[in-house]
Order: structure tokens, then sequence, then C-alpha cells
């Protein structure tokens, strides 16, 4: 009976001592988080202060403001947006977008050939017969959706380098066009038979760097639409049934491609 009455007591001073360290682990934890939000806000205060000062304005109407922006960019990626108001860029299957598609609305800057090494140079004519650059379009209407396809072109070139070129293109268009998205369209696959017999133009290479520009996708301020999945054969390459030449798509098939981007990139008529 006493070494049972020990036992009882020790197990209870075992159960107590654990109950101490528990709370003493809570406690730690509640006080760093306090601290972390604490030290968030004193440093959002300050930043806020700073920017109310140097602007003139009032801290509530800096905050106001920086609210206000973040909604913006969620309302653009969560709100339909019209055609008029969308640009495409690219190369000749862009220019085949243009031609046989429901999106003639939309502004294009796209011609056969186009490549991250050319675009900076390129002219293209606009709706009203003018030619006119990337910049110019650019600095002349503000969008809300652009998208880019580009990469097609550039697969036999160094790979960083195409890369880092094509980042250089994001980057431009983000620093003359505000609150808008990024709609990075995949390059569409080329038929098996190419692929298998071109060492530079072919899927393996396709997929390489269709896999890093869908990385710059953030959801909101960039997202990726991959086409490839409504116009691929069992075997992940370009359906001979689609495809006119092993690479571009047939007339009838464009439409097919306009429809998945105005369902995925929210666009209405």
């Amino acid at each position: 009976m006493v070494i049972g009455a020990s036992i009882y007591q020790n197990s209870r001073i075992r159960k107590f001592e654990f109950n101490i360290s528990e709370v003493k682990m809570k406690t730690v934890k509640t006080v760093t988080s306090a601290i972390v939000i604490i030290l968030t806000t004193a440093m959002f205060i300050g930043i806020i202060t700073t920017d109310a000062a140097s602007s003139g304005k009032s801290k509530d109407q800096v905050i106001n403001n920086v609210i206000s922006s973040e909604t913006l960019v969620e309302q653009t990626k969560k709100e339909p947006v019209k055609l008029e108001d969308c640009l495409f860029i690219g190369d000749s299957r862009t220019v085949g977008l243009y031609e046989f598609s429901s999106l003639k609305d939309a502004d294009f800057f796209a011609n056969v050939g186009m490549s991250v090494y050319n675009i900076s140079k390129a002219e293209v004519y606009n709706k009203d017969g003018k030619r006119i650059t990337l910049l110019q379009m650019l600095q002349e209407k503000q969008y809300k959706k652009v998208f880019i396809m580009l990469g097609i072109n550039e697969v036999g070139y160094h790979f960083d380098t195409t890369v880092g070129k094509y980042k250089e293109l994001v980057d431009f268009i983000r620093e003359h066009q505000k609150n808008m998205q990024i709609v990075i369209q995949s390059n569409l696959h080329v038929t098996s038979d190419r692929s298998k017999n071109d060492k530079t133009v072919n899927n393996q290479n396709i997929d390489r760097f269709n896999a890093v520009i869908s990385q710059l996708a953030d959801g909101i301020n960039i997202i990726y639409l991959d086409a490839n999945k409504i116009f691929d054969d069992e075997n992940g390459d370009l359906s001979k049934e689609y495809a006119s030449d092993h690479t571009h798509l047939k007339v009838s098939n464009y439409e097919k491609w306009s429809a998945l981007i105005k369902e995925e990139a929210l666009i209405i008529p």
C-alpha cells in the first residue's frame, strides 16, 4: 500500500511538472507571436508615417491607397474584362489567333518570326494602319490583360539567355502597364513527326522552356494558361487532327483556342 501510494504520488508530481512545462511552452509561443505582431505593426506604421510625411497626405489616406491598390490587383484577376482591354503579344501562332478567331476586338502585337530577341525593335501595323512599336503601344493605352506567347522561335538559342530575355520582356511590360495582369501562354507543341525528326524544335525543348516561364506566374499579377491540354494527343504531342503543318493549327481550330482563353482568362465580348 505504501509503495502503491508512492507510485501514485510520483505520477501526480510528474503530471504536474509536465503541465507546468506545457504552460511555459504555450506562454513562450504566445509571447513570441505577440512580439512578431508588434514589430510588424510598428514597421507598417513607420512606413505609413514616412509616406504620409513625404506626400503630405494623412495616414488614413495612405493606408486606404495601399489597401485600394491591393484590392485592384485582386479584382483584375477575378473580374471579367472586355476584349478591347486586352493585348496579345506573339509569333505566327498569335497571328493565326488574330486572323481566324473571334478575338479581333483585342489589340495584337504579333508577326511571323517574332521572338524575345527582336521584339524591342519590331514594328507591326495597328488598327489604324500605322506601324508601331511595342513601347508605343504600351504607352498609348492602358490594358487590363496582356497575353504573351513567345518561345517557339527561340528554342535554338542559348537557353538561359532566352529565359533572361523573356523575363526582361515581362518586366518591361509591367514597367509601362500598371495594375494589369499578364497572361503567360504556354508554347504549343508540335506534332510527333516533327518532334522526333527535329533536333531543335521538338516537344522536349518546348516543355523545358514552358516549365521555366510557368514559374513566373504568381496567380495574381501573372497567370499561366496552357492550351496544350486541348490540342495534345495521348502522347503529349500536337494532335495531327488539329495541326495544319506539324507546327500550326488548322484554321478551324483557332476558335477552340480562343474559347479556352475567354474561359480561363475571364474575358467577355
